[in-house]
């Protein structure tokens, strides 16, 4: 008989990531940065979780379906495309090369779950 492999479910995932990304340091993070000047429709941390789990696992994997669930998360009425794409910038990819880093960085290798 085959080994089975567990997986947890969606919102044990969801939960997970929160934990090991709270809101408040992606925000102190992006702040720090220089990422985020004003919080207007651009929201660090519904940007991050999208890109995390809500984008990934999806079947459509194109920047209009990743604003789509982005507008949806952030829970803002509507975001143009060009204005969405702009934040792709170098800075952006720095934070999310940080918080990589330091993700790694602190991994409990010991540790079975996330």
């Amino acid at each position: 008989m085959g080994s089975m492999t567990y997986s947890p479910p969606d919102s044990v995932i969801v939960d997970r990531i929160q934990r090991a990304f709270p809101s408040d340091e992606l925000r102190e993070r992006a702040r720090a940065t220089n990422l985020v000047q004003r919080e207007r429709k651009f929201d660090i941390v519904a940007l991050f979780y999208t890109l995390s789990f809500g984008f990934a696992a999806g079947s459509d994997r194109s920047l209009q379906a990743f604003l789509e669930r982005y507008v949806e998360m952030a829970d803002c009425d509507e975001l143009s495309y060009a204005s969405f794409h702009d934040w792709f910038e170098p800075g952006f990819v720095a934070l999310l090369r940080e918080i990589l880093d330091d993700a790694i960085e602190n991994l409990d290798t010991g540790r079975e779950d996330l």
